[in-house]
C-alpha cells in the first residue's frame, strides 16, 4: 500500500510490516554486492563519457595539447570501468546495455579524435595561408616599390612640360 504525502495529519494508519530485503533477484544483488559495483561503473562510465567530451570540445576551442591527454585518459578510465561492468553484469539486460554503450563509446572516441585531427588539420592550414598571404604582401610590396622607382627614372628623362 501506497501513502501519500499530505500536509495534514494522516487518516490513514502506516503499516506496521517489519522492513524487510529486497525480493526476488534483487535479494541476490543485494546478497552478492554485484549491483554497487556494477552501478558505480556505470556512473563512472557516464562522468568519463562527459569528461572525454568536454576534454574534445576544450581542445577545439583552445587547442592546448593537456585537452587531447584529458581526452585519451578519460578514454582509458572509461575502458577500465566498462571492464568492471562486463565482469559484473549478469542480467540480459546489463550485458546488452555494456554492447550499446561499448559501440556508442567507439563512435564517441572515433569523432572525438577525427575532431582534434581536423582542428590539427585546420590550424596547419590556416598558418599556411598566413604564411603564404605574408610572402604574398611582401612580393607585392616589393614589386610596387620597384614600380614607383622604375617610374620615377622613366618621369626623370621626359621633359618635364610633358608630364603636365
Amino acid at each position: 500500500m501506497r501513502r501519500e504525502l499530505s500536509r495534514g495529519p494522516s487518516t490513514t494508519r502506516p503499516s506496521r510490516r517489519p522492513v524487510t530485503a529486497p525480493r526476488g533477484a534483487d535479494v541476490a544483488t543485494a546478497a552478492t554486492g554485484v549491483a554497487e559495483p556494477l552501478s558505480a561503473a556505470a556512473y563512472e562510465m557516464q562522468i568519463r563519457t562527459v569528461d572525454a567530451g568536454l576534454g574534445v570540445m576544450k581542445y577545439l576551442y583552445r587547442r592546448d595539447p593537456s585537452y587531447i591527454q584529458r581526452f585519451d585518459e578519460d578514454n582509458l578510465e572509461f575502458e577500465k570501468q566498462f571492464a568492471i561492468y562486463v565482469a559484473k553484469a549478469q542480467s540480459q539486460e546489463a550485458r546488452e546495455l555494456a554492447q550499446s554503450a561499448a559501440r556508442l563509446h567507439d563512435q564517441l572516441r572515433a569523432i572525438g579524435g577525427w575532431l582534434i585531427r581536423s582542428k590539427d588539420r585546420d590550424a596547419a592550414l590556416a598558418a599556411d595561408f598566413i604564411v603564404n598571404g605574408q610572402a604574398l604582401e611582401n612580393l607585392l610590396h616589393g614589386s610596387t616599390a620597384l614600380f614607383d622607382r622604375l617610374s620615377s627614372q622613366r618621369h626623370d628623362n621626359v621633359p618635364h612640360r610633358l608630364l603636365q
